[in-house]
């Protein structure tokens, strides 16, 4: 049994080169597509570590350096983007703008003790008195590239030539709360106490006193039973006592 052989028509040669070159074309727009926005991506995740940085130096009262920011964030080996003709995307500190400031503060009524007597000078005293929100501004811009005009170049290119257009400015922000009464440690926490006149210093001088009145006269009398003399330290005694829910596995501190 002899099998048919498929016959070609004319209109059909070549047909498969075509369609070759116009997939390649097409994925060489994709390729391209790809890489032009990971760029921008990589870019925008550097300017939003700067603005978290930012706003956590001003928080730390360590107000951050401009030079710093470039040269962690937008310099260096790791940090070298180009764009399609090799040509470096940033150059020039001056595309980089840095900008931190506060927002308005919050009203009494949203503070910690609203308008109740003395809550005013109790939130100064323990640091936790809003003084607004900081918020850190990083914005990124790219400048245009020359381009070949539409008349010089194939329809292929002008395809890619879209690419060589600059990216739009990037803008990232950062918001944080700052003075939120936090401690680093117990010593901190007492300091906190210990400097509030309205909380502690007002009524505990009176009780100092008092105390060290009592002593005059009471140290002689425990002196012959051995007693220790009374502790008017009544804050550097608890800087080690941790309630039970903190410790882990019953530890001591």
């Amino acid at each position: 049994m002899n099998t048919p052989t498929p016959s070609y028509s004319p209109l059909q040669s070549g047909q498969a080169i075509v369609e070759a070159l116009l997939t390649l074309v097409i994925l060489s727009l994709v390729l391209t597509a790809v890489a032009w926005l990971g760029r921008y991506q990589d870019i925008a995740l550097q300017a939003s570590h700067a603005s978290r940085y930012a706003a956590f130096a001003t928080a730390r009262a360590e107000p951050p350096v401009f030079n710093s920011i470039w040269h962690s964030y937008f310099l260096g080996p790791s940090h070298r983007w180009s764009d399609r003709r090799g040509q470096r995307l940033l150059n020039n500190e001056r595309q980089l703008d840095v900008e931190v400031n506060r927002e308005r503060e919050l009203v009494p009524w949203a503070q910690p003790g609203q308008m109740a007597a003395n809550a005013q000078d109790l939130r100064e005293q323990w640091s936790v008195a809003d003084e607004g929100m900081v918020d850190a501004h990083i914005s990124v811009a790219f400048s245009p590239n020359q381009m070949q005009e539409a008349s010089k170049v194939s329809a292929f290119a002008a395809g890619l030539r879209d690419f060589d257009a600059a990216y739009p400015t990037l803008t990232r922000h950062t918001s944080i709360l700052t003075d939120a009464g936090h401690a680093s440690s117990a010593e901190h926490a007492q300091r906190h106490v210990r400097e509030s006149t309205r909380a502690w210093s007002n009524a505990s001088n009176d009780s100092y006193r008092l105390a060290k009145q009592i002593q005059t006269v009471m140290n002689p009398v425990d002196a012959g039973w051995g007693r220790t003399g009374p502790n008017v330290d009544w804050l550097d005694a608890w800087t080690d006592a941790v309630p039970d829910h903190h410790r882990q596995n019953g530890e001591q501190p």
